[in-house]
């Protein structure tokens, strides 16, 4: 049969593979932004609101929480230009990113299959080569990197790697201008690097794919990697001062052997199951509190590994596509297994199988393929075929749904596990605080604590849900007995402050100032940052005739930009009623300076005016109180004294 395929005769099966794509993620288009990074790289991220120079320096210049992924950050910036913050806009972009990359996906195994797969029609192939690549880019573990606005960095990169592969094969199977499509090759992994650092592993699969299946182990051959090594150590070097800045190395450091061996392990098993069998699938797959690597349950997962290994190591001396497979396996998932290095508290992460995954999808590709030859098992393996993609295509439509918003997503997280753990409990009592679901709030705060006892976030829901409660007692006994477990965390003490500072500010409006001032020095205890609480306590110190301790409080609210203005008024009453005007001017100019609409300022500013004699310029004061504050009797009065006094 013939086996040559021409792009046309099979254009339309890379269209299908872009439209499947674009039908299972489609729930991600009514997704907004859920409130776990994004916040940080786009909601809240004034850097890619503009594409000057600026912000061109900091995407390339900036390791965006430890990561160097300029490319990613300006795909981001490119959304904001069009989008704005319309999250529907940025989920789209990431959809259209995985479908591109699944047409190219298609070429390199429509390619790699013709001519090295057992020979078959030229639509065999091409059914084969789409199977590949849906199995891939329909699979559930996609859905993290694709509906996750934050993750852009693996839909950008795949895409990358994706043609850097491709051109690299058409370099190796070519005769002619086979510098062309190498130069293209290497420019293609220079922007996966730009986007993620995941793919630094490209130069081994390189290798992987010399030795099998194109079989041009050569000198020659081993000099072409040498570029592609040179940017992949770059690109290790720029991930570890990234990691480092991080604080990601001294984490790495803490852990030893047995725990990263642990870890990796599990890793190592848990993508291929998950490929198999994806269904509980979660956000975080957490660390157990306490972990003990030399637990039962990590030693069987260290022996299963060791003798899965043993076992693929058996299978790829027979059957080469599968040691392959393997080794591009292990060598892709080697940066997120834990061995190197792996600060955060999980076990994995489904992204994590991005481009490891793509092992597997040749596996079922050339599976197909060879089943295809048979004529009698021809519409079984179809059928077959078509029914795993429905079922992972639907799969990924409903995982695309729980990534709706941050409620809906830590909901299916804790719902999808019997033991969820307390980084998924937390972020689901924060999401139902912000919503107002207080009990709910309290009782996941109180869960997470369960596991984890020195869990900061834990304390601080657990306080903001019992405070949002009208429990403002329990809130502070808990944020104390956080903090006892944790006297480094300025999280805890700027809450424990907060609260204070608002229970002082209570009995400060009914008079009980002996009271009031007690708790706003504790606030200041608890978090001298408390500008506030400066304030305020400043107030208390000034009318009882302290006033240089006052002034220095002032002083110290002036490092809060909100109320800057506050502090520079308080500070010229103080001066006021020291007699001290020129200092008190000055003080209530830079008031009114940073805050016009302080009308009270604005007032005693006139007045200093008009003791002056300069009636003209206290007027104009005093209107301009009125203007905001149209029911302030003094500066009424005192307009209508000075205008007096100006028509004399």
């Amino acid at each position: 049969m013939k086996r040559d395929i021409s792009r046309e005769s099979t254009a339309w099966l890379g269209a299908l593979c872009a439209a499947a794509v674009c039908a299972a993620f489609a729930p991600c288009l009514s997704n907004g932004f859920v409130f776990w990074d994004d916040p940080v790289h786009v909601v809240n991220n004034p850097h890619i609101r503009s594409l000057g120079g600026a912000a061109w320096k900091w995407m390339f210049t900036n390791f965006d929480m430890g990561q160097y992924v300029p490319l990613a950050l300006l795909s981001l910036a490119l959304d904001y230009r069009f989008w704005g913050l319309e999250a529907a806009g940025y989920h789209l972009t990431s959809v259209l990113w995985h479908a591109a990359a699944a047409v190219v996906w298609f070429g390199f195994w429509r390619r790699l299959f013709e001519r090295f797969g057992p020979k078959s029609s030229r639509w065999n192939v091409g059914l084969a080569a789409a199977f590949a690549a849906l199995t891939f880019v329909l699979h559930p573990l996609r859905v993290e990197s694709v509906a996750w606005v934050s993750e852009r960095r693996d839909v950008v990169c795949g895409f990358f790697y994706a043609v850097a592969l491709r051109l690299y094969l058409e370099h190796c199977l070519r005769t002619e201008s086979r510098g062309r499509w190498l130069a293209g090759a290497l420019a293609a992994y220079v922007l996966s690097l730009l986007a993620k650092a995941t793919s630094l592993t490209l130069p081994a699969t390189l290798l992987i794919l010399d030795v099998y299946p194109l079989r041009r182990v050569s000198r020659k051959a081993l000099l072409e990697k040498v570029p592609f090594a040179g940017l992949s150590l770059a690109a290790a070097v720029v991930t570890m001062i990234g990691a480092q800045r991080l604080g990601a190395l001294e984490d790495f450091a803490h852990e030893g052997l047995w725990a990263r061996l642990a870890r990796a392990s599990y890793g190592a098993l848990f993508y291929p199951g998950k490929t198999l069998w994806p269904t509980h699938l979660l956000p975080i797959y957490e660390l157990p509190t306490p972990f003990d690597p030399l637990s039962p349950r990590f030693l069987f997962w260290m022996s299963a590994a060791a003798c899965a290994t043993a076992l693929v190591w058996r299978i790829g001396r027979r059957v080469p596509a599968v040691g392959a497979a393997a080794a591009h396996y292990a060598v892709a998932l080697l940066p997120m297994s834990g061995l190197i290095g792996n600060g955060a508290p999980h076990l994995t992460m489904d992204r994590f199988a991005y481009l490891p995954s793509l092992a597997f999808s040749g596996l079922f590709g050339a599976g197909l393929l060879k089943l295809l030859a048979v004529h009698r098992r021809r519409a079984w393996a179809l059928a077959g075929a078509a029914a795993l993609l429905t079922a992972w295509g639907t799969l990924s439509w409903r995982r695309c749904r729980d990534w709706h918003d941050d409620l809906s997503l830590w909901r299916s997280a804790v719902a999808s596990t019997a033991t969820p753990g307390p980084v998924a409990l937390n972020n689901l009592a924060a999401s139902e605080a912000v919503r107002g679901d207080l009990a709910s709030a309290e009782s996941h705060s109180r869960r997470a604590l369960n596991l984890d006892p020195a869990s900061v976030p834990a304390w601080g829901n657990l306080a903001a849900a019992l405070d949002g409660l009208g429990k403002g007692d329990e809130a502070e006994a808990a944020l104390r007995q956080g903090l006892a477990s944790n006297p480094a965390s300025s999280d805890l003490s700027a809450r424990l402050s907060g609260l204070l500072e608002i229970k002082a500010a209570k009995l400060s409006r009914t008079g009980e100032a002996r009271g009031a001032r007690r708790l706003y020095e504790e606030a200041l205890a608890a978090d001298a940052t408390n500008s506030a609480a400066c304030v305020n306590l400043g107030l208390i110190l000034d009318a009882a005739g302290r006033r240089a301790e006052a002034r220095r409080l002032f002083e110290r609210a002036l490092k809060e930009p909100e109320l800057r203005g506050t502090a520079h008024a308080d500070w010229g009453n103080s001066l006021l009623a020291e007699g001290k005007l020129d200092e008190a001017a000055a003080h209530y100019e830079e008031a009114l300076r940073l805050d016009p609409g302080l009308a009270p300022a604005s007032v005693n500013l006139g007045n200093i005016l008009a003791r002056r004699g300069r009636y003209g310029e206290a007027a104009a004061r005093y209107r301009a109180a009125l203007k905001k504050d149209p029911g302030s009797f003094e500066a009424r009065v005192n307009l209508s004294a000075v205008e007096r006094l100006l028509k004399r």
